[in-house]
């Protein structure tokens, strides 16, 4: 990385030759990372300033890391920002921005024409649709059934594709011809981030639960993560696991409250 401190946010921008792009099998999907703080440093010596403490070294700044995480003591890993830029699908994006303590800025089809390229999951990529969980997908089909799929998608997508380009050859408006163009087309984006809210982005889009092409683009962004900032990398993925074993105990708790709400019946006047 090569550091800066000429913009206002102390970011570290990346160096042009290091592989800062990584892509999805399809070549299309990408996230870039654009600029990050150093969380390890910045966000430790931020927290100390509680304290009045001075810097302390690596180890106690790995300590202040863990306690932070471990006693969910938010505020100042809200001072670590990372910014990544990707190509994602209109479906994707929509997800992505229910992220809402981050920054964005979008390719606009307002002012540009989609260079359209579009997402498919590939003949053997549907699922049907999950039955526990409302919006989950399941299994996979059979082949044939599979191909079937995939050949009408690819004709519904390309008609569509090729509606929007006819549209803007006779003189349609931009901003109107983009509405006949599919959830699956990619555009560009920059999402920005600080460490508190990229956390919650990361325990949610790598849940088993999410959906498996948003997983995809959460494990390019934790690799990242991994490469920059290996101390909170590893705090991280602890706390996940901890996660994932206490929710059960969680559940049960729920569970209980359930059941006594029903008992006590459908009727504040029961």
């Amino acid at each position: 990385m090569t550091e800066t401190r000429n913009n206002i946010w102390f970011l570290t921008l990346m160096d042009e030759d290091k592989a800062n792009t990584l892509y999805l099998p399809d070549g299309i999907g990408c996230v870039e990372l654009d600029a990050c703080t150093d969380f390890d440093k910045d966000v430790a010596r931020i927290a100390r300033i509680s304290t009045g403490s001075e810097n302390k070294g690596l180890r106690a700044d790995r300590r202040l890391l863990a306690t932070l995480i471990r006693e969910d003591h938010g505020s100042p890993l809200e001072m670590g920002l990372i910014r990544f830029k990707m190509q994602m699908p209109l479906f994707l994006v929509a997800q992505l921005l229910r992220h809402r303590m981050a920054s964005y800025s979008q390719q606009s089809g307002r002012y540009v024409a989609f260079d359209v390229q579009y997402f498919t999951p590939g003949p053997t990529g549907w699922r049907r649709q999950g039955k526990g969980n409302r919006q989950m997908s399941g299994d996979g089909f059979d082949a044939l059934t599979a191909c079937l799929i995939e050949e009408n998608y690819q004709k519904s997508v390309k008609l569509a594709v090729q509606t929007y380009l006819d549209m803007l050859e006779v003189g349609v408006a931009r901003e109107q011809a983009r509405i006949v163009l599919p959830q699956s087309v990619y555009t560009s984006i920059f999402a920005q981030f600080n460490t508190r809210s990229l956390m919650n982005l990361l325990r949610l889009r790598l849940a088993p639960d999410a959906q498996p092409e948003f997983q995809e683009y959460a494990k390019l962004m934790f690799s990242f993560v991994a490469r920059e900032c290996p101390n909170m990398h590893r705090l991280l993925t602890i706390a996940y696991k901890v996660e994932q074993r206490l929710k059960p105990q969680y559940r049960n708790l729920w569970t209980d409250l359930m059941a006594e709400w029903d008992a006590e019946g459908n009727s504040e006047h029961d």
